[in-house]
C-alpha cells in the first residue's frame, strides 16, 4: 500500500518540481514590452497597501479601481508574504501558464504518443503566431486572462470526466460566476461552452430517443437562464464591456483572423460529428463544443463591432488565444485518430508536467528584465514617502533612475509617489519625459550627480531626491551614453525612439533634442562630438543630418554607404553657446523608415543612431 501511494504521488511531485524550477528561473524577471503591467500593478499595490479598494481609488488609478480583482488579490497575498506585489504578479502568471498547459496536455491525451508528438510539433510550428494560450502576457500583458484560462481548462477537464448533467450544469455556472471576478471574457467562454455542450448532448439524446431527453432539456434551460443571469447581473461584465471599446496594439503572426477562427471551428464540428457516429471519445465532444462556442463568441464580437460599433478589433482578437489553442487541440485529436494506434502508452502523470514545462519555457523566454533593481528602488521610494521626505505630497515626485527601464520609473511614480493615473502619466508611456514638470525626482547617486546636485531633499547611499533641473547640468568632457540606462537620458527631450537599446538609440526624423546647462562659464567655442550611425541602403544611399544648437544650424553631416558610422565633430560658436544653455537638435534630412524601403516592418523614420555625445572646449 505504501509503495502504491508513493507511485501515485510521483506525478504530483514532478509537477511541483517543474513549477518550482520555472518560478525560480523566471520569477526574477518581468517583461517590459507592455504598459498593461503598470496598470495591473496599480491595482495590486492598492490591495497590498490598503487591504481593499478605497472609495476614491478611481481618481488615482482610473478604470483599474473597477476591474475584477481576484487575480490581483492572488498577487497581493504573495506580495504580503514575499514583500513585492510585482514579484507576486510574475509568480501567479508563471503558475497560470504552466497549469494551463498541464490541463491542456491531459485534455489532448498525454498517454497517447501520437497526440503528444503532434501537439508538440503544432506548438513549435505555430509559436511564431503568438496566438496560443500563454502569449497573452508576452507582447501584451493580459494578466487576468491567463489566470482565468486556468479555470477554463480546468472545467473542461473535469467535465470531460463527469457525464452527469446536473453536475455539469452546476460546474459551468459556478465556474462562470467565479471567473467573472477574474476576467469576464473568459467567464463568458466558460458559460458558452456549457450551453453548447449541454445542447449538443440534448440533441444527441433526442436523436437516440433515450429516456433522459426531458431531464437534459431542463439542464439546458437552467444553464442558459443561469448564464444570462450571471452575465447581466455581474457589474464586472459592464466594466469590461466599456473597456473593450479601447483599441490597442495586438498583432498575431497571421492576418485573416476570422478565417483562422472558421478553420478552428471546422475541426470542432468534425470532432462533434465523430462523436455522434461513435468514432470519438467524450473528451472530443467537450473540446469540439468548446471551440464551436469560442468561435461563435468571436463572430458575435465581430458582428457587434461592424454593425453597432460596439467593442474594437482589439477586443475581437482577445478571443483568439482561446480559439487558436482549442483549434490546435481539436486538430491534434482528429488527426491522431486516423494514425496507427501505438500499443505502448505513456504515463500521463509524467508526460503532462514535462510537456507543460516545455511550453512554458518557450512562452516566457522573453522575460529577461531583472526585477530586483525595480523592487529595490520602489522600496526606497516607499520608505522616503513614509519617513524621510518631509516635502512630499502625492504626485509631486517622480522616479528618474536611468538604470531602470522606463516602465520601472513609471511604476514607482504612480505607486510609491502616488501620481494620479492621468493624461500626463499616459504620455510617459508614449515616450514623454517623466521628470519634466515635476518639482522633485528620485535619482540614483553617482559621482557626477554628486557634483551637479548640491541640494538634496532626501538621500541614502544609493538614491537621492533632488530638484530635477540639476540633472540638466553638464560637465564639459562628460561622455553621455544613450544605451539602455545611459546617463544621456538625463538630457534627452523629444524626438527619440524609446528609452534606448543595448548599443544606443535612434533619433527620429523630426529631430532628437538634447537640453542641457553648462556647469562652467563659456570661454570660446565648444566642440560637439557624436559617435553615431545612420540607416542607409542601396535604395537610400545617403543620409544627411542637420545639427542645430539654440535654433542655429551649425552644420550638416553627410553619411554614405561607404561611411555609415563613426565619430563626427562640429564646432559650436561662442556666440551660440554664450548663455550656457544648449538646445541641441539632430535632424534627419530625407530620412526614411525600414518599412518604406521594404527592409523590415519597422515603421520608425530613423534619423541619427547615437551611441554617445561629448561636448568639450574647442580652445586648447
Amino acid at each position: 500500500m505504501i509503495a502504491k501511494d508513493g507511485h501515485r504521488s510521483s506525478p504530483v511531485l514532478l509537477a511541483i518540481c517543474v513549477l518550482a524550477l520555472l518560478v525560480f528561473w523566471f520569477g526574477r524577471y518581468i517583461q517590459t514590452s507592455s504598459y498593461d503591467l503598470v496598470q495591473h500593478f496599480l491595482l495590486v499595490d492598492e490591495l497590498m497597501k490598503h487591504a481593499g479598494i478605497r472609495p476614491d481609488a478611481f481618481q488615482r488609478i482610473g478604470a483599474m479601481a473597477l476591474y475584477p480583482p481576484a487575480a490581483h488579490w492572488m498577487a497581493a497575498v504573495i506580495g504580503w508574504i514575499g514583500g513585492s506585489g510585482l514579484v507576486g504578479i510574475t509568480i501567479v502568471l508563471i503558475a497560470s501558464v504552466y497549469l494551463c498547459y498541464l490541463l491542456i496536455a491531459y485534455l489532448v491525451g498525454a498517454s497517447a504518443p501520437a497526440n503528444v508528438l503532434l501537439f508538440s510539433l503544432a506548438f513549435l510550428l505555430l509559436r511564431f503566431t503568438h496566438a496560443q494560450v500563454g502569449w497573452e502576457i508576452v507582447a501584451n500583458f493580459f494578466y487576468p486572462q491567463i489566470v482565468a484560462d486556468v479555470v477554463y481548462f480546468g472545467v473542461l477537464l473535469w467535465v470531460s470526466r463527469t457525464r452527469q448533467g446536473w453536475k455539469q450544469s452546476f460546474a459551468f455556472l459556478l465556474a462562470g460566476a467565479i471567473t467573472m471576478w477574474i476576467q469576464p471574457l473568459v467567464a463568458v467562454h466558460i458559460l458558452a461552452v456549457g450551453c453548447v455542450l449541454m445542447a449538443f448532448q440534448f440533441w444527441d439524446e433526442w436523436r437516440k430517443k433515450t429516456v433522459h431527453r426531458t431531464t437534459n432539456a431542463v439542464y439546458v434551460i437552467v444553464l442558459v437562464a443561469g448564464s444570462i443571469a450571471i452575465v447581466l447581473t455581474n457589474p464586472a461584465f459592464k466594466v469590461m464591456r466599456e473597456i473593450s471599446a479601447n483599441d490597442g496594439y495586438l498583432v498575431f503572426g497571421y492576418s485573416h483572423i476570422m478565417l483562422v477562427a472558421l478553420l478552428c471551428g471546422a475541426f470542432g464540428v468534425f470532432n462533434l460529428r465523430r462523436h455522434l457516429i461513435g468514432r470519438a471519445e467524450y473528451v472530443d465532444a467537450v473540446l469540439g463544443s468548446a471551440v464551436v462556442a469560442a468561435v461563435c463568441l468571436t463572430f458575435l464580437q465581430f458582428a457587434l463591432l461592424k454593425l453597432h460599433g460596439d467593442g474594437s478589433a482589439y477586443a475581437v482578437k482577445k478571443h483568439m488565444f482561446i480559439v487558436g489553442t482549442l483549434g490546435v487541440m481539436n486538430a491534434v485529436r482528429a488527426i491522431a485518430a486516423y494514425l496507427p494506434v501505438c500499443k505502448k502508452q505513456l504515463t500521463p502523470g509524467l508526460v503532462a508536467p514535462l510537456l507543460a514545462g516545455f511550453a512554458t519555457l518557450f512562452i516566457l523566454k522573453g522575460y529577461d528584465t531583472p526585477v530586483a533593481p525595480i523592487v529595490r528602488a520602489m522600496a526606497y521610494a516607499n520608505h522616503a514617502v513614509d519617513y524621510e521626505f518631509a516635502g512630499f505630497v502625492p504626485g509631486n515626485t517622480v522616479s528618474y533612475d536611468s538604470s531602470l527601464p522606463p516602465m520601472g520609473n513609471v511604476m514607482i511614480s504612480l505607486t510609491a509617489f502616488q501620481h494620479t493615473f492621468d493624461d500626463r502619466a499616459i504620455s510617459w508611456q508614449r515616450g514623454a519625459s517623466i521628470k519634466d514638470g515635476s518639482p522633485y525626482a528620485m535619482i540614483r547617486r553617482t559621482p557626477a550627480i554628486n557634483k551637479k546636485c548640491g541640494q538634496r531633499f532626501a538621500e541614502t547611499e544609493n538614491y537621492l531626491i533632488v530638484d530635477p533641473t540639476c540633472l540638466r547640468v553638464y560637465l564639459l568632457n562628460e561622455r553621455l551614453s544613450f544605451n539602455t540606462g545611459g546617463n544621456g537620458w538625463n538630457y534627452a527631450s523629444t524626438g527619440w525612439s524609446g528609452g534606448g537599446e543595448s548599443w544606443g538609440s535612434w533619433t527620429l526624423a523630426d529631430g532628437g533634442v538634447l537640453a542641457l546647462s553648462l556647469a562652467e562659464p563659456i570661454k570660446g567655442p565648444l566642440e560637439l562630438s557624436v559617435d553615431g550611425m545612420v540607416f542607409v541602403t542601396a535604395k537610400h544611399p545617403i543620409q544627411r543630418i542637420d545639427v542645430l544648437v539654440n535654433d542655429v544650424n551649425i552644420g550638416t553631416w553627410t553619411y554614405t554607404r561607404e561611411a555609415p558610422t563613426g565619430e563626427r565633430s562640429i564646432e559650436i560658436p561662442e556666440s551660440v553657446a554664450h548663455s550656457g544653455n544648449l538646445r541641441i537638435v539632430f535632424k534627419g534630412i530625407d530620412a526614411v523608415s525600414p518599412q518604406q524601403l521594404g527592409e523590415s516592418a519597422d515603421p520608425r523614420v530613423l534619423g541619427l543612431g547615437i551611441r554617445s555625445v561629448t561636448i568639450s572646449s574647442a580652445v586648447h
